[in-house]
């Protein structure tokens, strides 16, 4: 379970390192590209009026994944700028 802190995210046990949410920016990244790709071959083909509600889920899961991105982004920052201090 994640939850919010100052200093970033918490798992039950422990602060994520920075090198943990490096890998699950990393990881989102891969799935940002991976579903911009799809969406792409969606516009491409016409698919994304043939098939709007999963059109419009691929648009779910691309603005969760940016999203989950920055959070991941700002508590890295947030636990490196406390480090500095």
């Amino acid at each position: 379970m994640l939850t919010g802190s100052p200093l970033g995210q918490v798992f039950v046990g422990g602060y994520m390192t920075n090198d943990e949410q490096q890998h699950v920016i990393d990881e989102l990244q891969a799935l940002i590209n991976d579903t911009q790709a799809t969406l792409k071959r969606f516009e491409d083909t016409g698919m994304d009026e043939q098939m709007l509600e999963d059109y419009d889920k691929l648009l779910e899961v691309l603005d969760n994944a940016i999203k989950q991105q920055r959070e991941h982004t700002l508590a890295m920052l947030a636990q490196t700028n406390h480090q500095v201090q």
